[in-house]
């Protein structure tokens, strides 16, 4: 029999390995960096190793910050990394009264001082925290690898969603949503009673809000009537039904008509889609599946009840189902 197996890499070496990325990436920007590294203190207390200080734009409260983070714990364990998803932190500033998790504080007060191309790194001894994140101890010391990649003013993220809202000149769905399709190429449009599958984003003033790419599982639902939604009417309702697959489209969604809002969106806000459709069926193609599957599904039946019948008579030594549901096997000797 077989078995699947994995072999994981030692936290030490992907942690050099990411650390490393880090590295040479700040070595190439300290050649055309305006000062040497500095060594300092943050607001919160924890010294800290600036790198590679390019003296430029540093983060003001409610601006977007994008940057890269290794941290370590105890120098040799690998803790967090941003590098290990392949995908770099999105986040705003927080305004000072507003941190309240103590262990970040002291990132974002070394987040304050980098300008874009800059690298720093925090060390931080956990014995004066409480309430300390899942795997860390008051005896762990974390060491904090930064590398900023941008950072954009908030009065230039939302002049430019509130000027794409504001311009009559693009297309827009029935309720009104700025609607830019990014087309890839002819194709059955979907209607009500298509079931589809599809990947959405959604981004709040330029931060990722959620995304179904994260888990690597696209949505998939059967298109209503749209009598049966609420108001306003969700935008990637309105949306699909204007795609074919391979279609790609954003959508930006004023949220001044909503009420009950989570804690973390506002009624001045918007929020911004990105959505791929990735296939459409229609209720036709929706039966012939279902009947195909329940054909299947009674051949399955039939083919255990016969290995049953011979696993009882010593036939055959071991029966195993495997994973999928829809198969069996049989182990002789």
């Amino acid at each position: 029999m077989h078995h699947n197996s994995f072999r994981f890499f030692p936290n030490i070496l992907l942690g050099a390995f990411l650390l490393s990325a880090i590295a040479i990436t700040s070595c190439s920007d300290s050649q055309n960096a305006s000062q040497y590294a500095e060594t300092g203190v943050t607001p919160s207390g924890f010294k800290f190793d600036h790198h590679v200080s390019n003296k430029g734009y540093t983060p003001e409260e409610g601006d977007l910050m994008v940057y890269e983070e290794v941290i370590f714990r105890n120098d040799t364990s690998l803790w967090r990394s941003s590098l290990k998803f392949g995908r770099p932190v999105e986040r705003l500033m927080p305004a000072a009264e507003d941190i309240e998790n103590a262990l970040e504080l002291a990132w974002l007060d070394g987040l304050s001082l980098m300008s874009a191309g800059d690298s720093l790194t925090i060390y931080q001894v956990l014995d004066t925290f409480s309430n300390l994140p899942m795997g860390l101890s008051q005896s762990d010391k974390l060491t904090c690898h930064f590398k900023m990649l941008s950072v954009t003013p908030a009065q230039e993220l939302r002049a430019e969603i509130d000027r794409i809202i504001a311009d009559e000149s693009l297309p827009r769905t029935p309720s009104g949503y700025v609607f830019i399709l990014h087309k890839d190429e002819p194709g059955l449009v979907a209607q009500v009673g298509d079931k589809v599958m599809y990947h959405e984003q959604a981004f709040r003033t330029g931060v990722r809000w959620y995304s179904t790419y994260d888990l690597d599982k696209p949505r998939e639902a059967v298109l209503p009537d749209k009598e049966g939604l609420p108001e306003p009417v969700p935008p990637s309702y309105e949306s699909l039904l204007l795609m074919s697959p391979g279609d790609s489209a954003t959508v930006y969604q004023p949220l001044s008509g909503y009420e009950n809002l989570p804690p973390s969106l506002s009624k001045d806000g918007v929020l911004v889609f990105s959505i791929k459709l990735l296939s459409v069926s229609t209720p036709e193609e929706q039966e012939a599946q279902a009947e195909a599957i329940a054909q299947r599904y009674d051949e399955i039946e039939a083919l255990t009840q016969s290995l049953l019948k011979e696993y009882l008579r010593g036939s055959v030594k071991d029966l195993q189902r495997l994973e999928s549901g829809l198969e069996y096997v049989l182990v002789t000797e």
